[in-house]
């Protein structure tokens, strides 16, 4: 069975390929719905193609739910700069294939189309997995756009501060103080 879903990320395309390559990213966008520990190796910092991840998992970040396999490999296209293709052909105990596709392209300067594409087949249970899979991925795409939301004000922060560094180092305290104001109000 497929999961397939899209949704626009309001990040350029670049910030979310190089984020969504990050086991931080991983762990932040599952979080609380599923807890990942890495097992082997202990730890990661980034995944690279041709990488294999052993990662435990926990749902609700308390209940043991086994291990699986995170299998990846840089899919896109040689030669071709969009859209950007992650694969993780990965699989467990009791999944048998979890082959999860990422695409990321611009669409527009700075919003991204980021979509999960999943197809699982876990016998039996592969209905349930599904089900499972399809309130994951929703689940993750939000806590995406969230935290897309979240760098932003944190950009805007770190910019006002800047402003504020420079005004400050002017003499101009008015500036400078409008610009602090605008930091504290932002955060």
């Amino acid at each position: 069975m497929k999961v397939e879903l899209s949704t626009k990320i309001d990040l350029p395309a670049e910030q979310v390929w190089e984020a969504v390559q990050t086991q931080e990213l991983l762990v932040h966008v599952a979080w609380p719905l599923v807890r990942f520990t890495s097992i082997e190796p202990k730890s990661v910092s980034g995944f690279v193609s041709g990488g294999r991840y052993l990662v435990g998992l926990q749902l609700f970040g308390m209940l043991p739910f086994g291990t699986q396999w995170i299998v990846t490999t840089d899919e896109t296209e040689l030669g071709k700069a969009w859209p950007k293709l992650l694969r993780d052909n990965g699989y467990s105990a009791i999944i048998k294939t979890w082959d999860h596709w990422i695409s990321i392209e611009p669409d527009g300067t700075k919003i991204t189309r980021y979509s999960d594409q999943v197809e699982i087949k876990a016998g039996i249970l592969t209905p349930f997995i599904w089900l499972f899979a399809q309130t994951f991925y929703r689940h993750r795409q939000r806590r995406w756009r969230g935290l897309a939301k979240t760098l932003n004000i944190r950009k805007a922060i770190k910019a006002e501060m800047s402003l504020y560094v420079e005004a400050h180092a002017r003499g101009e305290i008015a500036e400078a103080w409008h610009r602090l104001e605008r930091a504290h109000i932002l955060s």
